[in-house]
């Protein structure tokens, strides 16, 4: 299936500044951080985003990008990163497009892997009028979603009601459960630590029926909609 493309547009600016040295040092201590507004993009696995970076047009500025795995590439001397092994920036796919052109100044992340949900940060280090060295960043949480296909779901009024996911979860942090909006305060309980999430919904009623979504947090977002029927007993 061909992914889809995310094209955000975050900044352009312009700078002039004096001769200042750089050195690796500035990557954690600098003295004036600026953040600009963070985003959030929600997709899925194997799909590729397209990012137009942080880009200061000055001879001594320096760009890198944060990975979510707590690597730095320095977006200033790498052209490409097309690599598939795992010491090398955890198998993340990486192209840099026409970083220096005035035309645009695009990354493109992808196709995306579990390894790249998470918080991606993109930095511009420059040094200022006076000599000192500033941090424009940016937040990317990049949101990587595995949706399941829809269930229709039946059971007799009065039963108990199991929702879960279709699969065990590695590395699972959090489950979530959110009910139709006819249920207000409903009562519902999770079914110990079991890897899929599962929940049991006691004693339902009519007020049940309705469209029913599990969330499980592992690696990334697992989610899966039950569409709930409650069927009369006779």
């Amino acid at each position: 299936m061909r992914g889809r493309c995310f094209v955000i547009i975050v900044l352009r600016i312009v700078l002039t500044s004096s001769s200042v040295p750089f050195d690796n040092r500035y990557l954690v201590h600098n003295d004036t951080k600026i953040e600009l507004e963070p985003l959030l993009i929600s997709t899925k696995v194997n799909e590729t985003i397209t990012i137009s970076a942080p880009y200061l047009r000055t001879k001594y500025s320096h760009h890198y990008l944060y990975t979510p795995t707590g690597d730095v590439i320095d977006l200033d001397s790498v052209e490409s990163i097309q690599s598939n092994n795992k010491n090398d920036f955890d198998d993340i796919r990486i192209n840099v497009t026409s970083l220096r052109r005035d035309s645009s100044e695009l990354i493109t992340l992808g196709p995306l892997i579990e390894s790249d949900h998470g918080n991606w940060v993109l930095s511009v280090f420059y040094p200022d009028i006076d000599g000192n060295w500033v941090e424009l960043f940016q937040i990317i949480t990049v949101e990587i979603i595995e949706t399941n296909s829809e269930v229709h779901y039946q059971v007799p009024i009065g039963s108990a009601f199991r929702p879960k996911l279709p699969r065990p979860i590695i590395d699972l942090q959090s489950c979530e459960l959110s009910s139709p909006e006819t249920t207000f305060d409903r009562y519902y309980d999770r079914m110990g630590n079991d890897p899929n999430c599962e929940f049991i919904v006691e004693n339902t009623t009519k007020t049940d029926q309705g469209r029913w979504t599990v969330i499980g947090i592992g690696r990334i977002v697992h989610k899966i909609v039950y569409n709930l029927e409650i069927l009369d007993v006779r």
